[in-house]
């Protein structure tokens, strides 16, 4: 994920800011919403991150950047988005297992791509939060299923609410950033 094709559509990591901010918003006030409208956003939320990560990794193809982390994390997002879209009856075990398995490899994916970031970046960190961040509530989840799915859901909402006040200011650094850059660089 580096930075190439993020930079130009900082308006898309605020989107997914925003959405992922409103998700984590959702889950806190309405806890005890049907599993359904839960499931139902989630998997619409897996769905556009994925395609745009699947976006991003097609770029990346065509500039010969670092491309299959991106693109084969913007496969699982949307395999998971189509499923939980699909089948969201199949129940909150089902769901938090998928919840498991996207936190760790977002979790891997984003740290991956913060050793990659050249570290003279804000971003560095950013992406290393969010990334550490999602690799511990995973394994947390994966390794202490007894907390409950209430539990689950508290730190789900609590977590969205995180990584989408970083992706918001993310992008918004990315813009400033795009900003102060030379003309040459920009048409980059």
């Amino acid at each position: 994920m580096e930075p190439a094709f993020v930079i130009r559509n900082w308006k898309l990591t605020l989107l997914s800011g925003l959405l992922t901010l409103l998700f984590g918003i959702i889950i806190l006030v309405w806890p005890a919403a049907t599993t359904l409208v839960l499931l139902i956003f989630f998997g619409a939320l897996a769905l556009v991150d994925g395609v745009f990560h699947v976006v991003q990794a097609i770029v990346e193809i065509t500039r010969k950047e670092k491309w299959v982390l991106t693109l084969l994390f913007g496969l699982l997002e949307v395999i998971v988005g189509i499923i939980v879209l699909a089948r969201p009856g199949v129940g909150l075990g089902a769901f938090l297992v998928l919840v498991i398995v996207y936190l760790i490899a977002y979790g891997f994916v984003e740290l991956f791509a913060a050793f990659e970031m050249q570290a003279s970046t804000g971003l560095k960190v950013l992406f290393g939060i969010t990334g550490l961040l999602s690799v511990v509530i995973g394994f947390i989840f994966m390794f202490r299923p007894g907390l409950g799915i209430w539990t689950a859901i508290l730190f789900i909402g609590i977590y969205a609410i995180v990584v989408g006040i970083v992706r918001i200011v993310l992008a918004f650094m990315i813009r400033n950033w795009w900003k102060q850059q030379p003309p040459a660089e920009a048409a980059v």
